[in-house]
């Protein structure tokens, strides 16, 4: 049974193991968001007005607080 807290949010509940954002990238449409068992996920930046305005140095300049 799995159950997810938030696709972008800091951690997923999956099988009862917390699992946590490793990195973060970008390219030109869309965020990247790997998580620490490997997955995957991605969201076109246009959801997210301040990231679009954003330059190639300042969405590379990110921290992954917390637990991830």
């Amino acid at each position: 049974m799995e159950h997810l807290l938030d696709k972008f949010g800091k951690n997923i509940l999956k099988n009862k193991i917390m699992v946590l954002i490793k990195s973060v990238w970008f390219d030109d449409e869309n965020i990247f968001i790997e998580m620490t068992d490997g997955q995957v996920f991605s969201k076109p930046v246009v959801l997210y007005p301040n990231l679009k305005k954003g330059t190639r140095k300042q969405l590379s300049n990110y921290l992954i607080e917390g637990n991830g």
